[in-house]
């Protein structure tokens, strides 16, 4: 295929690679967890929250979610272990990623500022990012992992918490993070529902 379309469509489907993607604490624990593009979901609507909370743009906060680990799909996610021995070049993953495409000037700014940081609106997408993992070792733990209880993840957990630029993700961490905390299933389980109404198979 040659034509104006090209460049794009093949783009597009290297997008879809991220489903295909698993981030490295799947490569580390053997667990199912998020992908990059599962990952990519949550991160967007944390960010916009904290956004508004923060008096950032939560727009803008979205369209910097959405680039913000772009450069995964063509570098993978190397756990801590295997950062010991060398880097990725992601920042040129991402260049070449989106190099020729329509999109470029566009993707680049949002990726250069979630790496650089320099902007309230940037330091939530980050914070954003930290609090899906948490969210998602909360959903490993109910779901029986014992992973999650081992003493290195609460380390871990209290790493994470000093990271935060924001207030509002160290409160919403403390919140999903403390004893009583709600369960995964409470949205489910709890909500209004046919089940609540005694109208299930009605």
């Amino acid at each position: 295929m040659s034509g104006p379309f090209t460049r794009i469509v093949n783009f597009f489907y290297e997008v879809g690679g991220a489903r295909r993607r698993p981030r490295n604490w799947e490569q580390a624990i053997g667990a199912p967890m998020a992908n990059v593009a599962e990952h990519t979901y949550r991160v967007q609507m944390l960010a916009i929250y904290l956004a508004q909370a923060e008096g950032a743009d939560p727009k803008e906060a979205a369209f910097i979610a959405l680039w913000h680990d772009g450069e995964e799909i063509r570098t993978g996610d190397l756990t801590p272990f295997q950062r010991v021995y060398g880097q990725m070049d992601g920042e040129k993953a991402f260049a070449d990623s989106v190099a020729g495409t329509p999109l470029e000037d566009l993707g680049n700014t949002a990726f250069k500022a979630y790496k650089t940081r320099d902007t309230l609106t940037a330091q939530c997408v980050k914070d954003a990012d930290i609090l899906d993992t948490v969210f998602e070792l909360m959903e490993l733990k109910a779901s029986g992992n014992r992973y999650p209880t081992h003493p290195g993840v609460a380390e871990v957990l209290k790493l994470k918490q000093k990271k935060y630029y924001t207030a509002t993700a160290r409160a919403l961490h403390d919140a999903v993070t403390a004893e009583g905390a709600p369960s995964p299933w409470d949205w489910f389980l709890l909500g209004d529902s046919t089940f609540k109404r005694g109208t299930y198979g009605q």
